[in-house]
């Protein structure tokens, strides 16, 4: 009973009163000897075995004098110590950008963390605690072409932890482009009269997180964008620029230009849009509708004439 790595407890009950003692070894030809000292003679009898190898199978055959000194032998028994945890293979796998599995073997069942770290992040854990010899954690939310050193670890049902060497993987560079798409465009106008302020706002969406900026051009389309908006470099995913200062009633061409973290690019294809007027001031249309209200009276001139 209550077996462990390096030892164990053995007992055994005879019909009458005898010495303890017990023979023991990694064979039937046994080679070890324990035994109680004081020579008490007992019906129940407990001994404990120090001293052992773990993950080994040991055979034992208990014995006793009674008050006679006649020696008494029991038939072999065999028990196996616990197997100490340990971690047999490691290895890697890049699945896509920001995300690598760790997978290794352990020689007997134990549960699954992996620990990663490298000299800009503090260590981090991803794992689970299901029993099992073949291991696989899934990291993710990694940095792109990046080194990280990692250690694998376990502990068995009963207690025993199993931890690897350091070793480390390098993820993958990205060289995926964003994608764009749900591009809007609305004009509209800013105040009214000669102050008034002709503006396009601009919304699309990306896959992954980008900057933001548009180029665009006068006219209905082509690749002459002459002007763009100064470059947002905080990485969204919604993405909104309002282009002011354009003339009224006028058609505009656009694109949507995106990069991600690693620097890669996306250009939209080509939209058009077109300004809205600019608003009449207060003054500007009550003079508006003075002239409508008292146009009969050029009118009869001219009939008059």
């Amino acid at each position: 009973s209550d077996i462990q790595l390096y030892d164990a407890y053995i007992s055994w009950e005879t019909n009458l009163p005898i010495t303890t003692s017990l023979e023991y070894g990694t064979t039937i030809g046994y080679g070890l000897l324990s035994s109680d000292t004081s020579g008490i003679l007992n019906t129940n009898h407990k001994m404990k075995l120090l001293g052992l190898i773990d993950g080994t199978t040991y055979h034992i055959r208990l014995r006793g004098e009674d008050a006679e000194n006649n020696l008494i032998n029991s038939d072999d028994y065999s028990f196996q110590t616990l197997t100490f945890p340990e971690v047999l293979t490691v290895g890697y796998e890049n699945k896509s950008e920001g995300q690598t599995e760790i997978n290794w073997t352990t020689n007997v069942p134990t549960t699954s963390i992996v620990e990663y770290y490298n000299d800009q992040i503090a260590p981090k854990t991803q794992g689970n605690q299901a029993y099992t010899t073949d291991h696989s954690v899934l990291l993710f939310g990694l940095e792109d072409a990046t080194i990280y050193q990692y250690k694998v670890k376990g502990t068995d049902q009963f207690g025993y932890n199993a931890e690897s060497e350091e070793n480390e993987f390098v993820t993958l560079e990205d060289t995926t482009p964003p994608e764009i798409f749900s591009t809007q465009s609305e004009s509209n106008t800013i105040g009214s009269g000669e102050v008034s302020k002709v503006q396009i706002v601009v919304s699309w969406k990306t896959d992954e997180p980008t900057t933001s900026q548009v180029e665009y051009g006068v006219g209905l389309g082509g690749s002459d964008y002459t002007d763009q908006t100064d470059e947002n470099a905080e990485l969204v995913m919604d993405h909104l620029v309002v282009i002011s200062g354009l003339a009224p009633a006028k058609t505009y061409h656009f694109r949507v230009v995106s990069s991600d973290k690693a620097d890669n690019e996306t250009k939209s294809g080509s939209y058009t849009v077109l300004t809205s007027r600019k608003k009449e001031s207060f003054l500007q249309l009550i003079v508006s509708n003075l002239e409508e209200t008292f146009s009969w009276i050029g009118n009869m001139g001219n009939l008059v004439n």
